[in-house]
């Protein structure tokens, strides 16, 4: 009797255990931006030499942040940004520090490069 307590109890305790590990929670305080900029048609080229001089000054400037430039495939007029800041103090510093610092040094976009405002989005991780 004593042995079928314990491993009915073993039973409980394991499916307690599985279903509070399966249950979604925050992983970190990282904070994830997605930022997607359309193009007006024949500025393709403008607008990626421009893009890619701001990565190399972010990666410059924040080494520990993950920065990536994406170009559609299927809209050539389409980036987007995939950036992943350690917390939101970082991604602030990016937005308040580190891109005024690289329009001061590249300048403004300039006029009729966007086609639309861009799209910016910020997420919290919630599982991994």
């Amino acid at each position: 009797m004593r042995r079928s307590f314990l491993f009915l109890a073993a039973i409980a305790f394991s499916v307690l255990i599985s279903s509070c590990a399966s249950q979604p929670s925050r992983v970190d305080e990282s904070i994830t931006v997605l930022a997607r900029f359309d193009i007006t048609p024949g500025r393709e080229a403008e607008a990626e030499g421009l893009f890619l001089k701001v990565v190399a000054f972010v990666r410059n400037a924040e080494p520990a942040t993950t920065y990536r430039l994406y170009h559609s495939k299927k809209d050539p007029t389409v980036f987007v940004f995939y950036e992943v800041y350690a917390n939101s103090a970082a991604a602030d510093n990016h937005s308040k520090v580190t891109l005024p610092a690289a329009t001061k040094e590249y300048g403004t976009f300039p006029a009729g490069l966007l086609s639309r405002p861009p799209d910016i989005a910020r997420f919290s991780e919630l599982a991994r």
